[in-house]
C-alpha cells in the first residue's frame, strides 16, 4: 500500500493540538502518528533497554489506541506492561529514527534536555542566541499544509523534528561537549562582526549552517569555521593561499584566547603544523574557559 498525505489522519493531526499534555509530550505522539502512518505495522522496532517493562495498568495502548495507532496482538503484548508514551520511548526503538534522534527525545521527555518548543522555524539568529543560553529550539509544525512539504533536506516535517532531536542529543548528550559548545556559540556570537567583510551568498549560508545546524566538539566547529573563512577568502581574492593569520589573530583575541592557546588554534587546519597538543589545547580552552585553559 501506498502511503501518501492522503492516508494520513489530519483529524488525529488537529486534535494534538488540543492535549494537556507536555509539549515533550505532544511531540512523542506527533512522530507516533507520523511513524505509524510510515510503517502501519511495522512501526515498532526493538527494544532499547534490556529489562522488561514494570508490570503497570496497560494505559499506554489506550493512549494508542485513541491517537488511532493500531497495533498488531504481539505489538500489544510487548507494550502491555507500559503505562504512558514516555514509557514506549523509553524502552523501545521505532522504525525509521535514528538512534541520536531518538535519544534527543527521550532526553527532553525524561527533563534532562532543556528544549523549548517553537511552532514555527527559527533563525539561524535566532538558534544561535539560544545555544549562547546552553538550550535549543524544537520546532513542531502542527498545520495541516505543513506536513508534507520538504524543509531543506528533510523530506517533511516529521523529518525536521527528527533532525532537531538529533542535534537535542548532540548538544546536550555530553556534558563536557556541551560546555564546550556554549562557550564556542558564545565566543562565535560576539564576534558576528568581524566576519562582515564576507558578504557572498556561499558564506552567508555555511555561517548560518555553523550557526543554527552544527552541534558537535568545539575543535570541529572551529576547524569548520576556519575553512568557511579560507574558502570565501579565496573566492573574494581569487588567491588560492591567502594570508588570514591576522584576521584570526584578531578574532581570537576578542575571544579571550591566551597566547599559547591563539598559537594552537592558528595551527588547525594546517597539516603541516597542526599536532595532537594543539587540538587538546584548544579543546581545554573551550571545554574550561579562558582562565583554566591558561593555567594548565
Amino acid at each position: 500500500m501506498l502511503h501518501t498525505p492522503d492516508t494520513f489522519s489530519f483529524e488525529q493531526l488537529r486534535r494534538l493540538r488540543e492535549l494537556s499534555v507536555t509539549p515533550a509530550d505532544v511531540s512523542a505522539r506527533y512522530l507516533l502518528l507520523h511513524l505509524h502512518h510510515r510503517h502501519p505495522k511495522q512501526w515498532l522496532s526493538s527494544p532499547r533497554l534490556a529489562v522488561r517493562p514494570p508490570a503497570g495498568h496497560g494505559n499506554l495502548l489506550r493512549h494508542l489506541a485513541d491517537l488511532g495507532v493500531a497495533c498488531s496482538v504481539k505489538q500489544s503484548e510487548r507494550l502491555r506492561g507500559l503505562d504512558s508514551v514516555t514509557e514506549l520511548f523509553q524502552h523501545y526503538y521505532f522504525r525509521g529514527v535514528v538512534q541520536d534522534s531518538h535519544e534527543g527525545l527521550v532526553g527532553w521527555l525524561g527533563a534532562r534536555y532543556p528544549l523549548i518548543l517553537r511552532r514555527d522555524i527559527p533563525t539561524p539568529d535566532e538558534m544561535l542566541e539560544i545555544q549562547c543560553e546552553g538550550r535549543r529550539f524544537v520546532s513542531l509544525l502542527l498545520d495541516d499544509g505543513e506536513q508534507f512539504q520538504a524543509y531543506g533536506r528533510h523530506r517533511d516535517a516529521c523529518d525536521f523534528l527528527l533532525h532537531d532531536f538529533e542535534h537535542a542529543h548532540k548538544f546536550f548528550g555530553d556534558p563536557e561537549s556541551h560546555r564546550g559548545q556554549v562557550h564556542f556559540f558564545r565566543r562565535l556570537k560576539a564576534s558576528l562582526k568581524l566576519f562582515a567583510r564576507w558578504e557572498d551568498g556561499q558564506f552567508v549560508r555555511d555561517l548560518d549552517y555553523l550557526k543554527a545546524d552544527m552541534n558537535s566538539h568545539p575543535v570541529h566547529l572551529i576547524k569548520y569555521l576556519k575553512a568557511i573563512v579560507l574558502s570565501a577568502e579565496m573566492r573574494r581574492t581569487g588567491s588560492r593561499w591567502p594570508e588570514l593569520n591576522d584576521f584570526w589573530t584578531e578574532v581570537f583575541a576578542r575571544w579571550e584566547m591566551q597566547a599559547d592557546v591563539c598559537e594552537s588554534a592558528l595551527k588547525i587546519n594546517h597539516p603541516e603544523f597542526e599536532r595532537e597538543i594543539d587540538l587538546r589545547t584548544v579543546a581545554a580552552f573551550f571545554s574550561c574557559g579562558p582562565a583554566a585553559a591558561g593555567a594548565r
